[in-house]
């Protein structure tokens, strides 16, 4: 996207292989005509795209399918958000934020937002933070793929600020796998999804190794959104040593 954040965007997600499919759009008011023709569309697609996935996880290695993609807007698969998106670009941003549930899509409206590293705490540590017109929310960046460093996710959130009322927290939470003390601390690293200016959306992944699970967490933040969202994905169960 190019210019100012009136210039908009929608962009259509689903989460590959599971029952849910979200559909971001990135204005509270969907556009009648061409636009509403071309959500359906792209809604159906990834319906399609969500039912091959199941099917080729029964069939044997080697099984395909080949489904057409329109050249309407920007395909995306997002690996670490396990994700397949669909952004339709040059739609009329309307100011404010709405939600709209149909049936197992979710339509969520409101502005972009941006994902970026810095040090917002100013404690001498790069932060990941995920921010919109909203909310602030800040993860500490830790190690990397090929080396992993200490996470506790009791101290794992950096900052949430309000930007609403100017508020900041540090909240004290943590992941527990089951209710296992000890999955909530071990070693892994945090990463971004994606980074950048005038985003639909983005995630802070944080994958973890402890004692007794590997699992992978992912905090994510839509445009229009005044909440983080927390999945857990990926548990494996690997017994106390």
């Amino acid at each position: 996207m190019k210019g100012s954040i009136v210039s908009g965007a929608i962009a259509v997600a689903i989460v590959v292989a599971s029952t849910v499919i979200v559909v971001n759009v990135i204005s509270p008011v969907v556009d009648e005509g061409e636009i509403q023709q071309n959500i359906n569309f792209i809604k159906n697609i990834l319906t399609d795209i969500d039912s091959a996935v199941n099917e080729l996880n029964a069939e044997a290695p080697g099984a395909s399918r080949s489904i057409d993609i329109p050249d309407i807007g920007e395909f995306i698969v997002s690996e670490d958000e396990n994700r397949v998106r669909f952004r339709l670009n040059n739609v009329k941003y309307t100011e404010g934020t709405g939600i709209i549930q149909d049936g197992r899509v979710t339509i969520s409206g409101g502005p972009v937002m941006k994902a970026y590293q810095s040090d917002v705490d100013s404690d001498g540590v790069t932060d990941l933070v995920l921010e919109n017109q909203a909310l602030l929310f800040a993860v500490p960046k830790t190690g990397s793929s090929s080396s992993y460093a200490g996470i506790n996710t009791s101290d794992i959130v950096t900052l949430v600020r309000n930007k609403r009322t100017n508020t900041d927290i540090s909240p004290v939470s943590s992941i527990k796998i089951n209710s296992i003390n000890s999955s909530a601390a071990g070693n892994g690293h945090t990463f971004l999804s994606q980074e950048g200016l005038f985003l639909s959306s983005s995630s802070i992944v944080v994958v973890m190794n402890t004692t007794e699970y590997d699992y992978t967490a992912v905090f994510s933040l839509s445009g229009g959104a005044d909440y983080v969202d927390l999945k857990i994905s990926g548990i494996n169960y690997k017994g106390s040593s």
